[in-house]
């Protein structure tokens, strides 16, 4: 057990490291976005990318989920190539299929007209596949490679983006290429992996059960996208595009969280969670163990950034148009964390094979959220929209630890999850208050907000959430992640001073040589 935690926490660490260049790159093109296009033109554009999406969705979900679900089943232990052949070819044949029709709907209704969404069809074909390879990567433990793949091209793409911005004052178009290159680098660099274990034939005996898993969620998919998306289309019908680029810029602020802290654990710890499949008791107790602890850590990065919402969108939005976003941030950033920690509730309906009690969790998530949103949006705008968004996550966590602990025996620590949200509202009320009550200077209320992202685990440990056995299991973790961390510096350090040695060894071996040459 803590020889697996030891590694999850170093695989999460590389992933952790991975997602902080990546959102640090994404971060850095929204001051250009926000300069360039109007909120207008900038909502226009999230609801391209989110009709391209829908369609996406539809391409991909049902394959990634059997890759994700039987890639370590015990049964599929000898087809594992074949199983993921196969459904690589079925998934290329879909998005070439779903970009072909794209192509042809979009031509029809606009003909010459809207660049962006006729290019967006590269988009369609190119970015399923790439979702799929790094999914493999991730399986296969592949982590530095799946970090340094990701990385790589979202940096480039986002340079495109920003050049075609600045220099050629493209707009959506430049957004458009960006992804462009970014998905098509990841599926040049992610290939040569996958050849070397795939096995191409479609083979429907083997695929047969796990798409029809991955069919059976499809619903559920959509559900979540609805959840997590369609409160866009709500806005645009009620308010605007104006308003849906509000939206979409304080969502992305937000989805930080997600980026830096729940994708990361996932792609960490989920290898490890299937492998345990044959040891059900310790599966439960480290999916217990890990929810808790990563809910904990996103309470913390939600409280920082609900503390600092409006700074944040100042520094990031060089247009003032955009800065009434602040408001929705902190939020959405505690609906960030729930959609983190919902990817963990789950496991007892995933490893219980009950595709029909996520799509029961994900259905009603999606009703409430939409007549939330239908109550609320006419009256606040984007706050009602972001307060149907927490709620919904809300309504899918409790049927998501409902049906976990029905179907496969999975319980929670819902005692200490509730100890540490209430510490964590006191400190960002206390902070929001004090912001909107006013009659601090700048350096004041700066400092008091720092005091009230400090104060989250302070209150943990005044209020004694943490046990003494925890207290010594995390100080044990970090004694052997610092003693692990000085090794490596140390032995690569002895291997650069060796090499330095080498060299000057040879190059004096070198000279005499010459030097006698010369004498002859």
């Amino acid at each position: 057990m803590q020889t697996a935690s030891k590694h999850a926490f170093w695989v999460t660490s590389l992933y952790l490291c991975g997602m902080i260049a990546e959102r640090g790159a994404l971060f850095l093109m929204l001051p250009f976005i926000t300069r360039h296009l109007a909120p207008s033109q900038f909502g226009a554009y999230s609801l391209l990318l989110l009709s391209g999406t829908v369609v996406n969705y539809f391409v991909v979900s049902p394959p990634m989920q059997a890759l994700e679900r039987f890639f370590y089943d015990p049964a599929y232990q000898k087809d594992r190539g074949s199983l993921l052949g196969s459904l690589v070819l079925v998934l290329f044949c879909k998005a070439a299929a779903a970009a072909a029709l794209y192509a042809l709907v979009t031509s029809y209704l606009l003909g010459n007209q809207g660049t962006a969404v006729r290019a967006f069809t590269a988009v369609v074909l190119l970015s399923p596949l790439a979702s799929m390879f790094l999914l493999f990567l991730q399986l296969t433990e592949r982590a530095l490679v799946c970090v340094a793949i990701s990385v790589v091209s979202v940096v480039v793409g986002t340079g495109v983006s920003i050049g075609c911005l600045v220099y050629y004052g493209w707009g959506a178009e430049a957004l458009v290429l960006g992804s462009i290159v970014q998905f098509g680098l990841v599926v040049a660099a992610a290939l040569p992996f996958v050849l070397m274990e795939a096995r191409w034939c479609i083979r429907w005996r083997i695929i047969a059960d796990p798409l029809r898993w991955g069919y059976s969620l499809l619903p559920s998919a959509y559900s979540d996208l609805m959840l997590q998306s369609g409160d866009r289309y709500l806005l645009a019908g009620y308010c605007g595009t104006e308003a849906v680029g509000l939206y979409d810029l304080g969502y992305r602020v937000s989805s930080a969280i997600s980026l830096l802290l729940s994708q990361p654990a996932k792609r960490g710890l989920h290898p490890l969670i299937l492998k345990m499949q044959g040891d059900v008791d310790a599966q439960k107790r480290f999916i217990r163990t890990c929810a808790s602890w990563i809910y904990v850590l996103g309470l913390g990065l939600g409280v920082a950034f609900a503390v600092f919402a409006r700074e944040i969108i100042v520094f990031v939005a060089r247009d003032s148009s955009y800065w009434p976003a602040w408001v929705i941030i902190p939020v959405i950033a505690f609906a960030y964390v729930q959609h983190g920690i919902g990817q963990f509730l789950n496991y007892g309906i995933v490893m219980a094979k009950k595709g029909s009690a996520d799509n029961i969790c994900v259905l009603l998530a999606a009703g409430s959220n939409i007549l939330i949103n239908v109550a609320l949006i006419p009256f606040f705008g984007i706050m009602g929209s972001a307060i149907a968004t927490l709620a919904s996550f809300l309504v899918l966590n409790a049927l998501k630890m409902f049906f976990s602990r029905r179907l496969y025996g999975l319980t929670f620590d819902l005692r200490k999850m509730g100890h540490a949200s209430a510490v964590a509202l006191c400190m960002v009320a206390l902070a929001i208050g004090t912001d909107l009550l006013g009659g601090l200077s700048p350096v004041a209320l700066a400092a008091t907000k720092t005091c009230c992202i400090i104060g989250f685990p302070a209150g943990l440990c005044l209020t004694r959430f943490f046990s003494p056995a925890q207290w010594r299991d995390v100080a044990s973790l970090f004694m052997s992640c610092w003693n692990k961390s000085v090794s490596i510096g140390a032995g690569a350090l002895n291997q650069f001073v060796f090499k330095t040695d080498a060299g000057v060894q040879r190059s004096r071996i070198r000279q005499a040589a010459s030097d006698a040459e010369g004498l002859k």
